[in-house]
């Protein structure tokens, strides 16, 4: 797990930086972004701290292995799915963190 420790406190860092901002009140969307990042880094710091196994005991990568064919397929469908979820993503950010009148409702 020392090998991979900067992962969780990268991931420490950037949620109390977007703690801070969030109570002084600022800069809504950076926070999430911040949000955003802290759950990822934590995400594959957990991850990789666990390889070879991916549900210890039991799995491993080698036993969990799939046909090339359909693991090229489901990376496609994952970034089909990213292709669909980040603008997404942004459109909501946009109505709803950086634009206060509508949030407001002056709009």
């Amino acid at each position: 797990m020392l090998d991979h420790s900067w992962y969780f406190t990268l991931s420490l860092a950037v949620f109390l930086f977007a703690v801070g901002l969030i109570m002084r009140r600022k800069s809504y969307g950076l926070a999430f972004v911040f949000v955003m990042l802290q759950f990822a880094s934590a995400f594959f710091g957990y991850g990789k701290s666990h390889l070879p196994y991916l549900l210890y005991p039991y799995v491993t990568i080698h036993s969990g292995v799939t046909n090339p064919v359909m693991g090229e397929a489901l990376i496609w469908a994952f970034i089909g799915g990213l292709f669909l979820l980040v603008p997404s993503l942004y459109l909501l950010m946009k109505l709803f963190l950086f634009d206060a009148k509508y949030v407001k409702g002056a709009k």
